[in-house]
């Protein structure tokens, strides 16, 4: 078989589609070419050259199409522009939005001597080819119905329809073929065998292509066989064109020789226009399908969301918001249509800001950022916005859509946590980082204008005492009447935070003088005097004040508030309840102690402390009752360090506690030995610190100490001063436990501090020690003399022993005799000496006393 074109010229048939009011909805390209374009939503009798009769003959040949459903040819003889024309009425399975009815436009030429049989029978297949065209759902559902009508009605024994991308077959389908033709084609030579010819020329060519049996010198041998094997004598190939591009064929058999000519020819054209207009109308109605689901969920989406939007045309004009907008924003949405997003607009932002925006709009066609809007009450609130320009498509212009997120709620958690960053969570006063931010600015600030600024550090006096007997509750609430006293002694312009526990910082700027600062800070002390209620108690207060001023004490706000800090601690130092200004020797100082904290973590593990031992003398009868054990620290390398320097460092490093252990473990060791030799029982006093009486289980070490060295308790007295009694108000429970085990308790430095009598009677001490200041001033002083006496004789009315420390001169020591003093010790005897030196000494004062 050789492939060619059929030299027939094909007879124009036009396709008009009729809407429920018969007027043109649809037509092919022929009939355009017939009767000129402008046709859609004409009726036939405008677009027809029809007389009156014609006219009418029309009319009720459309009504009995639609009522009985049959096709029916219409008028005869139309004449136009020289050529005769007939029409044929098709009914339509009407689904959904399809027309009606169809009709067929035949130009009938002047040779054209088709028998009738032949025409109805092409017609018939038109007719069966239309409806499917029009009714069915779906491309695949389409071609299948229309290869089953060229079989069933057509009369042909095989038809394929494929769609063609790439030179690649997507999708086939057919109709008969009961020999597996298509099947053993394949077989041979792949899908690739399906686009021989005429297959092939028909798609490169985009015309129809026939081959006839015989005709057969490019045909390839294994086609050849097959065709024959099959006993088709004729094949046609229509190809499927959509805008122009071949998206498929059409390709239909015939067992008859010399096939497919005139009006069958024709009619299978028809067909393949026909499945191209239905493809082209299918795909057109998936687009607009997929527009309006689209479209339906955009709109879902856009009523049903939480966050607002609208939508502006080209000229910036609001034609749609949702009801989220109008609830985050109070307008109502007549309020809105028509009118310019502007109408938001609450001054916040100058028009750079916006101009910026829709050049970033213009740029990349979107735009996000923080907005603040006024709504329609004039709050003004923030949104996070969006802005998306869609661009125009055929038949619709831009448009511009907003979204609207309320961050109000983002922002004031923002703000929530940033205060809180800055803010201590009790009192809500500024924290150490926001001051230090602040004091940098200032000091900026100072710098320029020639100014003083000063920091004092505040620290409360005894607060732990309070904390811990009345609760951290208690504490809480204290810290907060002290916090708000404090605001109303500073001036607007100056900042106080509190910087933890009962530690408050204030920032005072714009001094002249560095003196300027010791006013405030005695206002300070003032406030901080005054007594607090609290829980039904009237609590007494004082704090320790440190100063620094800028730019002599520090230019850097760390330097600054640690050498403020290291003020406060000689101010704590130098008796409590006053203000201390910076110096530079307390920068040596600092130094100082973190050298020797460092040393003193590791002395005990070295071995370098020990304890010297000082006599103390019955003053009735010159005897030896007893001596108290005092440590002292020399390092390896020869260096002494005496008890005032290192002791205060260990308790507030809180090393107090294993040395301290270390001293009553070595007293009671030597208290053991004493005994067992010449030397005889001697009580030791050993001082006992605030830290060990903190210490849980205190007590109970002490019984077990005894118990380890068998040592009668009361050769060992425990030593506590009278300000840590005062701040312990757990000591009198520890005393309890201790006096009942039999061991001595002494109050130490007494006089010094600030015990009640109630207090002293509540404790019941064995011993009171009068502090050695007012021993070494009592020949002297009428004061002194007059506090020691009366210290004898309060201790002596409530049955206590009484200790004269300090005792360096024979003034003091005959005052004392002449005031009745029970125990006295001090370098008018001897110094603390080594137990070598001490039983040394004992053995030569008893020989001498003899």
């Amino acid at each position: 078989m050789t492939a060619h074109s059929s030299g027939h010229q094909p007879a124009l048939v036009g396709i008009v589609l009729l809407d429920d009011a018969r007027r043109i909805c649809s037509h092919d390209a022929t009939l355009a070419e017939m009767f000129g374009d402008g046709l859609l939503g004409a009726t036939l009798q405008e677009v027809l050259p029809l007389n009156e009769r014609m006219q009418r003959q029309i009319e009720r040949t459309l009504d009995q199409v639609v009522n009985d459903r049959k096709v029916l040819p219409g008028p005869a003889h139309l004449l136009h522009e020289g050529r005769e024309y007939q029409l044929h009425f098709v009914p339509l399975e009407c689904v959904g939005e399809t027309p009606r009815v169809a009709v067929l436009v035949h130009v009938l030429e002047p040779h054209e001597g088709e028998s009738h049989r032949q025409t109805l029978r092409s017609l018939h297949t038109l007719h069966e080819a239309i409806v499917r065209l029009l009714t069915e759902p779906d491309t695949h559902t389409l071609v299948r119905a229309v290869c089953r009508v060229l079989v069933k009605s057509g009369g042909y024994p095989l038809a394929w329809i494929a769609s063609v991308s790439g030179g690649r077959i997507e999708h086939m389908d057919s109709a008969a073929d009961p020999g597996g033709y298509l099947d053993e084609l394949v077989a041979l030579g792949g899908t690739q065998a399906l686009f021989e010819a005429p297959i092939g020329q028909a798609l490169n060519t985009g015309r129809p292509a026939l081959y006839h049996h015989g005709d057969h010198s490019n045909t390839p041998d294994r086609h050849l066989a097959l065709t024959q094997a099959f006993g088709y004598q004729s094949v046609a190939a229509f190809p499927i064109s959509i805008e122009d591009q071949v998206r498929g064929v059409m390709v239909v058999y015939s067992h008859q020789q010399l096939a497919f000519k005139n009006s069958e020819y024709d009619t299978l054209g028809y067909v393949a226009e026909g499945l191209a207009y239905g493809l082209a109308r299918l795909e057109q109605r998936r687009a607009q399908q997929l527009t309006e689901d689209k479209l339906r969920q955009a709109t879902t989406l856009f009523e049903a969301s939480r966050e607002g939007q609208l939508v502006t045309d080209e000229e910036f004009r609001i034609i749609a918001v949702n009801p989220a907008l109008t609830e985050l924003t109070g307008y109502a949405e007549e309020d809105l249509l028509g009118q310019a997003p502007s109408v938001f607009h609450s001054g916040q932002h100058d028009q750079t800001y916006y101009e910026s925006i829709w050049q970033a709009i213009g740029s990349q066609g979107f735009w996000q950022g923080e907005i603040w809007n006024r709504c329609k009450d004039g709050q003004v609130r923030p949104f996070w916005l969006r802005i998306v320009r869609i661009p125009p498509t055929a038949g619709a212009p831009s448009r511009y859509v907003g979204t609207y997120t309320d961050i109000a709620t983002l922002k004031e958690t923002e703000a929530r946590l940033e205060h809180l960053a800055h803010h201590d969570a009790l009192t809500d006063l500024p924290n150490r980082a926001l001051l230090e931010a602040r004091l940098e600015q200032a000091l900026n600030r100072a710098e320029r204008h020639g100014n003083l600024i000063a920091i004092l550090f505040l620290d409360l006096d005894g607060f732990k005492r309070i904390n811990d007997s009345l609760g951290h509750s208690s504490g809480d609430r204290l810290l907060l009447k002290i916090a708000e006293r404090l605001c109303h002694v500073i001036r607007e312009e100056d900042t106080l935070a509190r910087f933890g526990g009962d530690e408050f910082v204030v920032l005072v700027e714009n001094l002249r003088q560095p003196e300027q600062a010791s006013i405030i800070a005695r206002q300070l002390l003032k406030a901080v005097a005054k007594g607090v209620e609290l829980d039904g108690q009237n609590l007494n207060l004082s704090a320790s004040i440190g100063i620094a001023v800028a730019p002599s004490h520090g230019q850097h706000p760390h330097e600054l508030i640690q050498n403020a800090d290291t003020a406060m601690y000689r101010a704590k130092s130098s008796g409590r309840n006053t203000y201390q200004y910076y110096t530079r020797d307390l920068t040596m100082r600092t130094r100082r102690q973190l050298t020797l904290e460092n040393l003193l973590r590791n002395a005990l593990e070295r071995e370098e402390f020990h304890l010297r031992y000082q006599p103390l003398i019955d003053i009735a009868n010159d005897s030896i009752v007893g001596v108290e054990a005092l440590l002292r620290w020399e390092r390896q390398d020869g260096e002494s360090i005496g008890p005032d320097e290192f002791i205060p460092l260990a308790e507030e490093r809180g090393l107090i506690v294993p040395i301290g252990n270390w001293v009553l473990e070595q007293a009671c060791r030597q208290a053991v030995a004493w005994s067992k030799s010449d030397i005889g029982p001697l009580r030791i006093a050993v001082n006992v610190s605030g830290r060990q009486l903190d210490q849980r289980g205190f007590a109970r070490q002490v019984d077990d100490l005894l118990l380890r060295h068998q040592l009668r308790p009361e050769l060992l007295e425990l030593e506590v001063t009278e300000t840590l009694l005062m701040e312990h108000d757990s000591a009198s429970g520890i005393f309890d436990y201790l006096g009942q085990l039999g061991l001595r308790l002494a109050i130490d430095d007494f006089g010094t501090g600030y015990s009640s009598l109630s207090r002293l009677t509540q404790l019941r001490p064995n011993t009171i020690k009068i502090d050695r200041s007012f021993v070494q001033a009592a020949p002297q002083q009428s004061d002194a003399a007059a506090i020691t006496t009366a210290i004898i004789h309060m201790a002596h009315s409530l049955n206590m022993e009484v200790v004269a420390e300090g005792v360096e001169t024979a003034a003091q020591l005959e005052f004392l005799r002449s005031r009745a003093a029970d125990l006295i010790q001090g370098y008018h005897f001897t110094p603390p000496l080594e137990v070598d030196a001490l039983e040394k000494w004992v053995r030569e004062y008893r020989r001498r006393a003899r």
